[in-house]
């Protein structure tokens, strides 16, 4: 019996081969999947990142931009208020106001001036009150 050629064999090899070709076709396709995974995962990592960082940062600026033409205007009014104030009282007050007494205007335009910044500075809250009366 020892002569005798293993046939039996032959069909285990072929299915061994067979399972080795299926087995080899598996693992690129879960290479594959976990390529597109990992690029999947990648895109929404940055889709995420953009959501979270970049359009926050676009309304912040928004919001800073309108604070900053906001406080450009009502400086530019706080200015021209107090000029307004010392033009009227050069005007009204210029035969009394002469010689030794022409800057008094100038002091009551400043002290305008500083009356509307103690009002501003005396408006900012730093913790805003509840209703309810407690901080």
């Amino acid at each position: 019996m020892p002569d005798t050629p293993a046939t039996t064999d032959a069909p285990a090899s072929r299915n061994l081969v067979t399972q080795s070709r299926e087995s080899a076709a598996q693992m690129r396709q879960d290479a594959a999947s976990t390529r597109d995974t990992a690029t999947e995962l990648s895109a929404m990592v940055v889709a995420y990142a953009k959501q979270e960082t970049i359009e926050p940062i676009k309304q912040l600026g928004r919001y800073v931009a309108f604070g900053l033409i906001g406080a450009i205007f009502m400086g530019l009014g706080g200015f021209f208020l107090a000029l307004a104030a010392v033009r009227a009282l050069q005007t009204e007050l210029s035969a009394h106001l002469s010689h030794n007494l022409s800057w008094t205007p100038y002091v009551a335009g400043i002290l305008v001036a500083g009356l509307g910044a103690a009002l501003a500075v005396s408006r900012i809250n730093k913790v805003p009150k509840r209703k309810d009366g407690r901080s």
